[in-house]
């Protein structure tokens, strides 16, 4: 659900076309639309095919930071609001922005895991601050549960109701404490997407719920990108199958947790699986052989190297023995 809803490119929340025909409510419109056409970091959430009455037929872009509108030559694919059907969102934002509180945990447990914790081996420093680089997943789990917290907080100031409960012993509205493990930080998330999903009805009820869900549908998809569940294949390249001799291997990924990796070809009529420690040492003899065709083709250089330097000094020789024959001979002829 979690991949099949948020990675669709069709419905991404990335940045993209603005919907510059609007704002919708200062142009009378007696509906609510989706939050996203007031949101300019996102994409607006229009209905393809479809135009407002003032639209030019072509793509407007504005820059935020200089507060400039430019007229493109792109065509307009539509830019009528889809309605908001679920508070501020409509129905394709409801749908992701369940589909991401769902994930949540998971997501967010995977990017604390897949990379290991900053560790200190310094023992003495010469000035104060750390040399520890957070890794990248971190942070981006930091950014999933600052996105979070800012909805959960958004919806008890809208509704006067008390914030979710913390452990701050392992985060807080800043993100997570690096030292925290991997248990504690599956048990804040769910605690927080537990408070979420609870005040859902609620939060896309104000605006300000409706904005920060859908930015935190935006930073989901952002990290799922960034950070996939899943790897994809690999190309072996260079080596053959052994079966069918073609260029057509690939490294397939554990299918499951400490399962095997193989190597399979994608050759329709093979389809043979080898096991990766083959790959490996073809790919060792392949290097022995590139090694001493290298070697060989610059001992070969060398040799007509030095063949052309024998040469050339040969001629240079012969070229100074004829010059002194010639000016012998010119002196002879020379009467007295």
């Amino acid at each position: 659900m979690l991949a099949g809803v948020l990675q669709d490119p069709a419905r991404s929340l990335g940045r993209g076309p603005r919907n510059l025909h609007l704002p919708p409510r200062a142009k009378g419109l007696t509906m609510i639309v989706c939050i996203t056409n007031d949101i300019p970091e996102l994409r607006s959430c229009t209905i393809r095919g479809e135009h407002l009455d003032n639209c030019s037929g072509f793509v407007v872009r504005f820059d935020y930071r200089t507060n400039q509108v430019t007229h493109t030559n792109v065509e307009c694919r539509g830019c009528l609001p889809y309605p908001a059907e679920h508070g501020f969102l409509c129905g394709s934002c409801a749908e992701k922005l369940d589909a991401a509180l769902a994930g949540s945990v998971d997501l967010i447990s995977h990017l604390r895991s897949i990379e290991s914790g900053p560790r200190d081996q310094t023992p003495t420093r010469a000035a104060p601050g750390s040399r520890v680089i957070v890794p990248a997943s971190w942070m981006e789990a930091d950014e999933l549960y600052i996105a979070l917290s800012a909805a959960a907080v958004a919806y008890s100031v809208d509704w006067q109701v008390e914030e979710p409960e913390r452990d701050v012993t392992a985060s807080s509205l800043n993100g997570f404490n690096p030292e925290a493990n991997i248990e504690a930080v599956w048990f804040v998330t769910e605690m927080l997407t537990k408070y979420v999903q609870a005040s859902l009805p609620n939060l896309i009820a104000k605006v300000e719920g409706a904005i920060r869900s859908v930015e935190y549908i935006a930073k989901v998809q952002t990290a799922m990108a960034r950070f996939p569940f899943d790897e994809a294949p690999q190309r072996v390249h260079y080596v053959r199958c052994r079966t069918c001799q073609h260029m057509t291997l690939n490294r397939r990924p554990p299918l499951e947790y400490n399962g095997p990796v193989v190597v399979e070809c994608s050759n329709e009529d093979c389809k043979a699986l080898w096991d990766p420690r083959l790959i490996d040492f073809d790919l060792q003899l392949l290097r022995v052989e590139v090694q001493e065709a290298a070697l060989a083709n610059a001992r070969r250089q060398r040799i007509a190297d030095r063949d052309a330097a024998r040469e050339a000094n040969k001629l240079r020789r012969q070229a100074v023995r004829d010059a002194e024959k010639a000016a012998e001979l010119e002196a002879a002829s020379v009467p007295i």
